[in-house]
C-alpha cells in the first residue's frame, strides 16, 4: 500500500513503530526498496530500529524517535506517590519464546520477591487475544504449587484507563508484555522486562536505552535469569524514589517528540494541499504539466502503473461483464 501511494505521488508516513529486527530475505529486500521512499518515519526506540532503517537505506532527516504513542495517556494517570504493589505480567505466546512450563517456574520467583518485600501482587493483564492471552498466562504464574486455582479469574478486556490505574498501585513491574511496562515507565515507575525471545530483548533494551536505568530486561535464554531477577527486583525496589523523576523527565521528553512527530506529519499534509500542489488552484497563466513530463518526475514505476492502468481498461471495454 505504501509503495502504491508512492507511485500515485501520495505523501506517506509511518508513525510510532518498531522498524525489525527482519530476517526474511524477501521482506528485507521490500523494505529496502519502500521505506527509502517514505516521507517520514518516527519509531518508538531507537537500537532496532535505527539499524534497520540505515540498512535500508532511508535517510537520517526522515526519521524521529519519539518513543510509544501510550506513553501521554499513561502519564496524563500518573500518583503523585509511587504505590505499594508489587505489578506482574507474563506473555505466554508463540512469538514471546515463553512456554507453559516455564510459566510456573517464574511465578515461584515472582512470589519469593512478594514476600521478601512484604508487597501484595497486582495481576496486570495486557492481550486478551486467544494467540497470547495474558489473564490465562497469569492464572499459571499465580497458581500455588499444590495446584490451587489463583485468583486471577476470568473477566471481559479491561480499559485501558483501568489497567493503567491499577499499575499506577505499584512501586515496581516485573512483565513480559511491552505496555505493561510502558504504562509503569511513564508513571515514574521502574520495570523488568522478561525477555525469553529475541524478539522481546529488542523491544525492552529500546525501552532501557529511551527511560535509563530503571528499566531493567532480564534475558530468560541464560541459566541464571531467576537470580538475576531476584536480585534486579530487590534493587529497583531499594531505590524506586530515585528511580522516579529521572523516569517521569524521560517521559515527559518522549510525548514533546511524538507531538512534534505529529506537526511534521501536519506540515507534510499542509504541503501536499497547498495551491501550488492543486492543479485546479495554480496561478493563472500557469500550464498543467503533460503526461510526459508528469511520468519523467515520478520515475519508471508510474509510467508502469499508467500502462497497466490502461491494458486493464481496454481489456474491460472488450470483454465487458
Amino acid at each position: 500500500m505504501l509503495g502504491l501511494a508512492r507511485r500515485l505521488g501520495v505523501r506517506t508516513a509511518i508513525l510510532g513503530h518498531m522498524i525489525g529486527p527482519v530476517k526474511d530475505e524477501s521482506l528485507r529486500a521490500a523494505c529496502r526498496q519502500i521505506l527509502p521512499k517514505i516521507d517520514f518515519i518516527s519509531t518508538r526506540e531507537r537500537p532496532t530500529s535505527l539499524r534497520c532503517l540505515r540498512q535500508c537505506g532511508v535517510p537520517v532527516k526522515n526519521v524521529m524517535v519519539t518513543g510509544d504513542e501510550t506513553i501521554e495517556i499513561a502519564f496524563n494517570q500518573a500518583p503523585r506517590e509511587l504505590g505499594a504493589a508489587l505489578g506482574a505480567n507474563v506473555r505466554s505466546a508463540w512469538y514471546s519464546g515463553l512456554d507453559r512450563e516455564t510459566v510456573p517456574a517464574i511465578g515461584l520467583v515472582i512470589k519469593r520477591i512478594a514476600q521478601r518485600l512484604n508487597a501484595p501482587l497486582e495481576p496486570l493483564a495486557i492481550s486478551y487475544h486467544v494467540a497470547g492471552n495474558d489473564e490465562y498466562a497469569l492464572r499459571l504464574l499465580l497458581a500455588d504449587g499444590d495446584g490451587t486455582e489463583s485468583s486471577v479469574k476470568d473477566t471481559e478486556p479491561e480499559a485501558v484507563a483501568s489497567v493503567i490505574r491499577r499499575v499506577g498501585k505499584c512501586r515496581l513491574v516485573i512483565t513480559g508484555s511491552y505496555h505493561a511496562a510502558v504504562f509503569a515507565l511513564a508513571q515514574g515507575i521502574p520495570v523488568i522486562g522478561l525477555a525469553f525471545a529475541p524478539y522481546y530483548f529488542s523491544k525492552f533494551d529500546g525501552l532501557a536505552d529511551l527511560f535509563g536505568d530503571g528499566c531493567v530486561c532480564i534475558d530468560g535464554r541464560k541459566s541464571d535469569w531467576a537470580q538475576q531477577l531476584e536480585q534486579g527486583a530487590l534493587d529497583l525496589w531499594q531505590r524506586a524514589t530515585e528511580f522516579k523523576p529521572q523516569l517521569i523527565e524521560s517521559a515527559k521528553r518522549q510525548i514533546a517528540a511524538s507531538k512534534m512527530a505529529y506537526q511534521r506529519v501536519r506540515n507534510l499534509m499542509e504541503e501536499a494541499i497547498s495551491p501550488e500542489h492543486r492543479p485546479d488552484e495554480r496561478k493563472k497563466g500557469a500550464t498543467v504539466p503533460s503526461e510526459q513530463a508528469e511520468a519523467n518526475r515520478r520515475g519508471p514505476d508510474w509510467n508502469q502503473d499508467v500502462h497497466r492502468a490502461r491494458a486493464g481498461a481496454g481489456a474491460r471495454q472488450r470483454n465487458p461483464r
